[in-house]
């Protein structure tokens, strides 16, 4: 009686782990034909992306057609040029795009090194409060490299504020009114 127990309990097992081998089979599938059907991404834009773009180019690429690409680390400093053809370019709209993407990059860098000091402050009270060595370690290297990322936001901050005053002395070198900077 036993062994016909073990024998079907057994056999039981064995079906039903050919049943789910074959329902992974079709999940498989499927989600192979989902893929072939689904818009994949042109281009996905990292930091390594950008730095390669600009590398190639003459001026720092920081959009793609016209608007302004959000990534951490990146830059949003805007220099478009208008590419059309025989068409008089939109002095008033290049102005205030260079302008919206010189303020949108100080912003970006603002909110960074306030997350980045509440993220220091709160690795250096964990630092205190955990006595577990291994994990002292990590937090120690966690620190270091959140402080080299908020002394690198900070450099970016200053460079960009120096741009926006550039920015506008060369504006009123170029005697663009005062309004299209608004």
């Amino acid at each position: 009686m036993r062994l016909f127990i073990i024998l079907l309990l057994t056999l039981s097992f064995a079906v039903v782990d050919l049943t789910a081998k074959d329902d992974l089979v079709k999940l498989q599938k499927k989600e192979a034909k989902r893929r072939k059907k689904v818009k994949k991404a042109t281009l996905i834009i990292t930091d390594d992306n950008l730095k390669k773009l600009s590398s190639k180019s003459k001026n720092k690429v920081s959009t793609i057609s016209g608007t302004v690409v959000i990534s951490d680390g990146s830059d949003f400093y805007v220099k478009e040029e208008n590419k059309s053809k025989g068409k008089k370019p939109d002095l008033k709209a290049i102005w205030q795009r260079e302008k919206i993407g010189i303020e949108d990059s100080i912003k970006f860098y603002k909110e960074r090194i306030v997350r980045l000091q509440s993220d220091l402050n709160k690795l250096s009270s964990d630092f205190l409060i955990i006595d577990f060595p291994p994990s002292k370690n990590q937090i120690k290297k966690n620190i270091t490299k959140t402080r080299e990322d908020l002394k690198n936001s900070k450099e970016k901050l200053s460079f960009y504020k120096k741009e926006l005053e550039k920015f506008y002395e060369r504006a009123r070198r170029q005697s663009i009114p005062p309004g299209w900077l608004r």
